[in-house]
């Protein structure tokens, strides 16, 4: 059921403020999210490439499984979505860590692709998770508001994708060591939101308040 549309005195439909500090925090990372969600999708090419695989069938069954890999994980996310952002999120961004830890180490084509792997399943249980900790707890006249600033910052970290990795790589001395930088940046913004959301321990469904458009119940403050 639809919540009661109000109007103002012009005829023009009276939208809810956006409480913009609730989703901030989620925007900022998701920023870093998009990054790493788009980072072996734009790059694991090269890195095939880089270990001496040049049949484009190969790179395109290594991409295809990993792209398995991360609808598995987006799958995987409306049963964990009782849980609360500070433990999915670190745990995802762990999971992204662990991956390109794998595919830095090694130039073995089919440890890379357990790597991509473990890397896709990651990325793709953190996009639902970074969407849903930005808008749950906004009420329905907000949430589309919500959820373009959340776009916004998930697209503006997929432009960032390649000029991070191209700075890096000239930084570190190739795209595998760039690869390993940014699996530290992935396990120390797990660690970032594990310590930065203590006490936040909401699970990412809406309570009642939300559901009814009053986000974290505001209106009654």
């Amino acid at each position: 059921m639809q919540p009661p549309r109000t109007t103002s005195p012009g005829g023009r439909a009276a939208l809810d403020p956006l409480p913009r500090r609730l989703i901030l925090v989620p925007c900022l990372v998701t920023l870093f999210g998009g990054l790493f969600f788009f980072l072996l999708v734009v790059e694991l090419p090269f890195v095939l490439d880089g270990i001496g695989i040049e049949s484009t069938a190969t790179v395109g069954a290594v991409g295809a499984v990993m792209a398995l890999a991360t609808a598995s994980g987006a799958a995987l996310f409306p049963r964990l979505a009782g849980r609360p952002a500070r433990v999915l999120v670190p745990f995802a961004f762990a999971g992204t860590a662990v991956g390109l830890v794998v595919v830095f180490a090694t130039g073995a084509v089919s440890v890379v692709v357990v790597g991509a792997v473990i890397t896709g399943f990651s990325t793709g249980l953190l996009l639902p998770t970074l969407l849903v900790w930005a808008v749950h707890r906004l009420g329905y006249t907000q949430r589309g508001r919500g959820t373009g600033w959340w776009s916004c910052a998930l697209t503006f970290g997929q432009f960032l994708t390649p000029l991070v990795v191209a700075g890096l790589s000239a930084a570190a001395g190739g795209l595998r060591p760039a690869l390993g930088v940014l699996a530290l940046g992935a396990a120390a913004l797990a660690g970032a939101v594990l310590l930065g959301q203590r006490g936040h321990d909401e699970p990412l469904t809406p309570a009642a308040d939300h559901a009814s458009g009053d986000p974290a119940g505001l209106s009654a403050r």
